[in-house]
């Protein structure tokens, strides 16, 4: 078994010489992934995107979701506006390869989620901060790496936890402590930040 190649460090921002924060671009690939976007504009058919990770450490992690040998990242957008909805926050995953988290042509195989995606529970709202806190482990014991993302902000700051098998918005699970039973205090709690990988 080849061993897991490490993604080369990242900060939310590949950088490159002459230019202080580029940006990355995504691609799509085929056969395309259920949860995959294709985002384009005026620039190389694509449009240009920053995911905003680099000021917090629980915003990222990584694991080989797609078993490919190399590392993916993911990586948490607690500020992405969905819609209108300021700040109800975006979680990405960056499919590692040979050269990285960038092909060779610059753009970056991407899968985003967020509580408008189809199969995530909830709906997506203002100040939600979903991405916070992101996690990546073997969860469900199945041997296939899965991800967690927190929302401190979720339900005027209860806060809840998502957990998305395989990497997947397919049979997707939010926990908070009010569906799990637990006691919690009348004031903003932020349940799901921070979150731990295993």
């Amino acid at each position: 078994m080849n061993p897991v190649q490490p993604a080369p460090p990242v900060d939310g921002h590949t950088r490159h010489p002459g230019r202080r924060r580029p940006n990355g671009s995504l691609r799509e690939t085929q056969p395309p992934h259920p949860d995959l976007r294709r985002r384009r504009s005026r620039r190389r058919g694509h449009r240009r995107v920053r995911v905003p990770v680099h000021r917090h450490r629980h915003r990222t992690a990584t694991s080989d979701f797609d078993g490919d040998g190399r590392d993916d990242l993911i990586a948490g957008a607690p500020g992405e506006a969905i819609g209108s909805r300021a700040g109800a926050g975006a979680a990405w995953l960056l499919h590692g390869g040979a050269r990285g988290l960038l092909d060779a042509d610059g753009t970056a195989t991407s899968v985003t989620w967020n509580q408008d995606t189809s199969g995530v529970p909830g709906v997506a709202e203002a100040n939600d901060a979903f991405g916070t806190a992101v996690a990546a482990g073997d969860y469900n014991a199945d041997g296939v790496p899965d991800v967690t993302a927190g929302s401190p902000g979720e339900n005027a700051s209860l806060g809840a936890a998502w957990l998305l098998p395989s990497g997947s918005s397919r049979n997707v699970t939010a926990f908070s402590p009010r569906t799990l039973g637990l006691p919690y205090p009348s004031t903003a709690q932020k349940y799901g930040n921070p979150l731990t990988s295993r």
